[in-house]
């Protein structure tokens, strides 16, 4: 394992996991809730048998937002960090495209050792002249079964003729996608020891449009593909359910009974397969509902049956979910909120006053020639088409009434300024939008000291020539500390000591004292010449004689250089 990955995995496993149930996390490819009849928001939505007693038996989420395209939000769900932080904002594009960062920790590194983890299906995390077979296993992920890109074609035979990559090990299958995923997850559960995670992620109901094997599904599909897609999507969606029914099915009742299922999409229903009164426009690859508004259905240990909660929810929070499924006592990155008190009662007021998205691209860090964001509250949604290649400004701006408008026909800002409750929306949301996400993570792996944990946050864009600003509180009063800083470099670490502090390399160092309070307030400019997305990682020790070491430590940050 690279060195700094090892801290950055040192620094999230800082806290024990209590190893308490198994977690099973289904994702489907392009489909949006209108193609789900549990949701009940299309007159037609097709045939979803598995999928809606999933729902019977668990909590439905009606207010889920994803990403609008598949690498970003399975970034999302795995490191618990909104795009802008792991530079992953629309599908990766295989060569010379930016890869998940492999310094990234995710669930899978959070459950381990305490674990078996395993990821089987679709990856699209990787680009090609990085990890090409490995990037599964670099991720935390013990195995890993499937094809790692999009299945090729737009009407293709590519379900039924594909590569299969098995633990970076290269072979060809004639097994029908779906089922072999299946096959694939049933495999694994038959020889893990509990408790297990595995991430099982469908390829369906994505493009190649084709004819699913029809004991898969019960439509009697017409000839012509090209003319039929919307049919023809519903019946790889069928298919799909079906072999969810078989997994589901196939697992012991007592395995079953202590496993977290999680049922989630990536992002809403492709273009092509999207009938009235949903608008093809308005769908995947945008950011209006029909692109980022999917299902999630969680059932499992304690879950109440039948339910549903209102509560604002984004993909990234599953990380978080699944951490506290698992007993794993961390902090979780802040973007993901827990959804796993909702499961035990639904009714729970949301605990997000706010959910956000965002489209960007190129992957990496900008700047972009398209870049979009929103975000919405419990009723009004906001969303902003920024000027290309400037991330500070935005070309124009639509305010939703999701609750009167849930098809978002009537735009409040298209006759100027808006009043009442939507004109309080406008400016608490534009609020949000205007603030700059701060390129600030917190990794954790903190040593407690007499005053309690020392917490270090950062502010600041981390552009040539910006100030930022780091500030730490809750350390020993009127003390010497270090703060500690490590860089990547092409991949490796300029080590400053960021576990153990290197007290004979002072350029590597910045020392200062804290205050009464046991407070430091430590400015700076961000220097010239430091590449946009290279990680930076510091982490402040302070001493403190109460403690058996003599030493505090604050927990770590990354931060990442940015390109405005």
């Amino acid at each position: 394992m690279p060195i700094l990955r090892l801290w950055s995995v040192l620094l999230v496993l800082a806290a024990p996991v209590l190893a308490q149930h198994n977690v099973l996390l289904l994702i489907a490819d392009d489909l949006g809730v209108d193609r789900v009849g549990a949701y009940g928001v299309h007159p037609a939505p097709g045939h979803t048998p598995n999928i809606d007693a999933l729902a019977a038996g668990g909590v439905l989420f009606r207010n889920a937002w994803a990403t609008p395209v598949c690498s970003s939000t399975r970034a999302c769900i795995l490191t618990g960090q909104l795009g802008m932080r792991t530079g992953i904002g629309r599908a990766i594009a295989g060569n010379n495209d930016v890869e998940l960062s492999v310094d990234v920790p995710t669930i899978a590194d959070v459950l381990r050792p305490a674990y078996r983890t395993a990821a089987c299906g679709k990856w699209h995390l990787h680009s090609n002249p990085g990890h090409p077979l490995d990037h599964p296993m670099l991720m935390g992920f013990e195995h890993y079964r499937g094809n790692m890109d999009v299945l090729p074609g737009f009407i293709s035979d590519a379900y039924s003729s594909h590569v299969v990559n098995t633990d970076g090990h290269i072979s060809y299958s004639t097994t029908y996608a779906t089922s072999e995923t299946v096959n694939d997850a049933l495999s694994f559960i038959g020889w893990a020891q509990e408790p297990w995670l595995l991430q099982v992620a469908f390829h369906a109901p994505h493009a190649p449009f084709h004819k699913p094997p029809q004991s898969l599904h019960t439509y009697n599909l017409p000839a012509n593909i090209a003319a039929n897609i919307p049919v023809h999507m519903q019946a790889m969606t069928e298919a799909m359910d079906t072999e969810i029914g078989r997994l589901l099915g196939s697992m012991s009742p007592a395995v079953l009974a202590d496993t977290y299922v999680i049922f989630v999409a990536d992002n809403g229903t492709d273009k092509p397969a999207v009938t009235p009164p949903f608008d093809p426009q308005r769908a995947k690859n945008t950011l209006y509902e029909g692109g980022i508004h999917v299902p999630l259905i969680i059932k499992g240990p304690g879950v109440v049956a039948g339910a549903e909660t209102a509560a604002l929810v984004n993909t990234c929070d599953l990380f978080a979910t699944m951490a506290d499924m698992a007993g794993a006592v961390i902090t979780p990155p802040e973007d993901s909120v827990s959804a796993f008190p909702y499961l035990a009662n639904p009714a729970l007021p949301s605990l997000r006053s706010w959910v956000y998205a965002e489209i960007f691209w190129d992957n990496g860090f900008g700047p972009y020639p398209r870049y979009e964001r929103t975000v919405r509250n419990e009723r009004y949604k906001l969303l902003r088409f920024h000027v290309p290649y400037d991330m500070t400004k935005w070309s124009r701006q639509e305010l939703y009434d999701l609750q009167a408008d849930p098809f978002e026909l009537v735009d409040l800002l298209a006759t100027g300024t808006p009043s009442g409750p939507a004109a309080q929306a406008y400016a608490e949301l534009a609020a949000r939008l205007d603030r700059t996400f701060a390129p600030f993570v917190d990794m954790g792996g903190a040593l407690p000291g007499s005053q309690g944990t020392p917490r270090l946050v950062g502010e600041g864009e981390l552009v040539a020539g910006t100030p930022f600003m780091l500030e730490l509180t809750s350390a020993p009063a009127s003390s010497g500390g270090v703060l500690l800083a490590g860089v990547d470099v092409l991949g490796a670490p300029y080590a400053g000591g960021v576990i153990i502090p290197d007290w004979s390399s002072p350029g590597q160092m910045h020392r200062f004292s804290t205050g009464l309070q046991g407070e430091a307030r430590l400015p700076g400019l961000w220097p010239p010449g430091i590449p946009a997305g290279l990680f930076v990682y510091v982490q402040a020790w302070v001493a403190d004689a109460a403690t058996a070491s003599g030493l505090a430590a604050s927990n770590g940050l990354r931060a990442t250089a940015r390109a405005f």
